[in-house]
């Protein structure tokens, strides 16, 4: 159910602000959506790894390492921000997007409002990721090659 199409979804790729080569790991349980993500991310100029669990991102070898995670925040078997926090054992500066097609609850607001992750309610444009990407990557500082 992403990415949003009609109006909501003004932004072409073509005009999108680019990444720079920042690994982002993309962690969805739909797979149609992950394969969309991951598409919509490598044309975007991201080093992009989609898996569909948290156990398989819980699997992925610590080096190279990741500058952000995109995460569903309802997962089979864990919550996005129980996986935000065991990864950052690995990772201490990874950026963090949450998804849901759910709203926020008070908890996740509170976490958002932090500044400790940023979130995006589903369906959302292109438009939104890339602002969420680059507001999210800007307070993170780039993994060492």
């Amino acid at each position: 159910d992403l990415p949003k199409e009609g109006p909501g979804a003004e932004l072409p790729l073509g005009e999108a602000e680019a990444g720079h080569g920042e690994r982002i790991l993309v962690v969805e349980d739909e797979v149609a959506a992950r394969e969309g993500l991951k598409e919509i991310l490598g044309m975007l100029g991201y080093d992009v790894v989609a898996v569909g669990s948290g156990e398989e991102a819980g699997l992925l070898p610590a080096r190279p390492g990741f500058d952000l995670l995109l995460t569903d925040l309802m997962l089979p078997g864990i919550s996005g921000m129980d996986l935000r926090s065991g990864l950052r054992d690995r990772w201490p500066d990874l950026a963090v997007i949450l998804m849901s097609g759910y709203p926020q609850d008070e908890a996740l607001r509170d976490q958002v409002h932090s500044g400790d992750v940023r979130f995006l309610q589903k369906p959302f444009a292109i438009a939104q990721l890339t602002r969420e990407l680059h507001a999210a990557l800007a307070n993170h500082p780039p993994k060492p090659a």
